[in-house]
């Protein structure tokens, strides 16, 4: 699947996401540039855990961008899609923060955030080296966004090559 997040003058964008099979889905990403460093947290995030049902999985398997705010969506998200939403919110307040945490804080914050979406769900333990690789994708991913111009587009291919 190709991924097309489209920069515009306001700081906001619009993401589109063009299937293998050429179908494609699209949305309004929010104003003040949160809304591209959120979903640019999720391409760092999926893959370099390699997930499969997170946000970009379950676009590329035919979920359109306005599915998953329908009331009730949450409830019928995978088990991996809850646990990627985790992470990404956890992995977007370190771009923010002063100071990273270790593995084991993120993972104990990460873990928190799961049994307050999902009791019973598991996050996966996520260690030090590869919290690193994916705040790692995570800066490339930003600075290539951030140098980006107003009306350019930032492309990319889900799962990663």
């Amino acid at each position: 699947m190709k991924l097309k997040i489209k920069k515009h003058d306001a700081g906001d964008a619009v993401v589109t996401c063009v299937r293998d099979d050429g179908s494609a889905t699209s949305g309004r990403l929010g104003a003040g540039g949160f809304g591209a460093v959120h979903d640019l947290t999720h391409y760092a995030v999926e893959t370099t855990l390699g997930l499969r049902q997170g946000f970009y999985g379950l676009l590329a398997a035919g979920w359109n961008i306005p599915d998953f705010e329908l009331q009730g969506a949450a409830q019928q998200l995978p088990e991996e899609a809850l646990v990627a939403e985790c992470i990404v919110g956890q992995l977007s307040n370190v771009v923010f923060a002063t100071q990273e945490p270790r593995a084991e804080e993120f993972n104990w914050l990460v873990g928190s955030a799961v049994a307050g979406v999902r009791p019973g769900a598991r996050a996966p333990a996520i260690s030090d080296d590869v919290l690193r690789r994916m705040k790692q994708s995570l800066d490339t991913l930003l600075a290539r966004w951030r140098a980006l111009p107003a009306g350019k587009t930032l492309e990319l291919e889900y799962p990663a090559v």
